[in-house]
Order: structure tokens, then sequence, then C-alpha cells
């Protein structure tokens, strides 16, 4: 392809983003600046198809709300919705047709807590690691992965001090964890 028809298609492109309304201009780039192979075409569509599963993801919470681990759109491969539940139960794919376009959503059981119980596990964990851990810094975590940082004040050597607490922790509320240091007081 020549050189000037390569950059007439990123001169449409710019233009097409300018044409946006604030809101949906920033929506797009910031999608665009994460998912690198999309046209500003798709990423608009995606930004549409986003808004028009709302209400269906809300539904989702509702149906699953003693099993929901987590919800969430998801870009890569291809757009589609990412339902994460507790326990073993299967669930089928679901397909949602909208005037945006169609939207596939997927279901993975197996996780060991949900949204809620996982919060309150973090709960747990920050009190406990407070009395148990100097310079204890804070606590954040994802229910869908099953994971949470400690972050602590630290160097490498209090870190080891700080492996066996951090391990009875991992145990006792089965909740995968890691520390994350900082210098900074």
């Amino acid at each position: 392809m020549p050189t000037t028809a390569l950059a007439q298609k990123d001169v449409s492109e710019s233009e097409k983003l300018e044409q946006l309304d604030e809101e949906t201009a920033v929506a797009v780039s910031s999608l665009l600046s994460r998912v690198k192979s999309l046209s500003v075409d798709e990423a608009i569509r995606r930004i549409q198809l986003e808004a028009a599963v709302a209400a269906s993801i809300q539904d989702i919470r509702r149906e699953y709300a003693g099993r929901l681990t987590d919800i969430s759109i998801e870009h890569s491969p291809d757009f589609h919705v990412s339902v994460k539940l507790k326990g073993d139960g299967a669930v089928a794919e679901r397909q949602w047709a909208t005037a945006a376009g169609k939207a596939r959503v997927e279901f993975s059981p197996g996780h060991p807590f949900t949204e809620e119980e996982f919060t309150m596990r973090l709960k747990e964990i920050r009190l406990a690691a407070q009395s148990a851990i100097p310079g204890f810094v804070g606590l954040t975590g994802y229910a869908g992965d099953n994971e949470a940082e400690l972050r602590i004040r630290a160097d490498e050597q209090d870190v080891q001090k700080y492996m066996g607490i951090l391990s009875k922790l991992d145990r006792a509320y089965g909740v995968n964890l890691r520390f994350k240091t900082s210098d900074v007081p």
C-alpha cells in the first residue's frame, strides 16, 4: 500500500475521533490504547455495545447474586462478557443481540468465593496484617483471580522476615497473597 494511502487512512481515523462527542472520544481513545488492533469504527461499535448490554449485565448480577464472583466486559480476543461464578455448577454460554451487535456471555464456574465473601476476607486479612506486620500500608485484591497484594514499607530483608506470616494468612483465609514493598514512608 503506498504511503499516501496509509497517511489518508490515518487522517480519516483521526477525523473520526474528532467528530465524536468528548465522552465518546475519550472512551474510544482509551479502548484503542488497550486493544491496539481495533479500528476507530470497531472501537465505536464496542463502546456502543458496552452501553447496550449494561441492563443485561444487571440481570446477570441479579440472577447469579448467590454465586457471582466477578463480571466484566472483555475486549480480547473478541468482545464478550465474562462471568465468574462460585461453585462447580456449569452454565451454558449465551448470546445477546442488541442494536449495536451481538455479545457473547461466557461463564466460568469453580471460583472459591463470591464478590461479597472475598471482600469480607480482605477485611479480615487487613485486620490481621495490621497487627502482625509492622509497616503495613494497605491491601488490594481481585475476587476473579482470588489474589490480593499486601503493601508494606519494607526492604527485601523485612519481606523475608514476614513471609511466614504471609503464608499463614494465605492458608487461613484461602486467598493467594503476595507482598508489594515500598520505601516511601
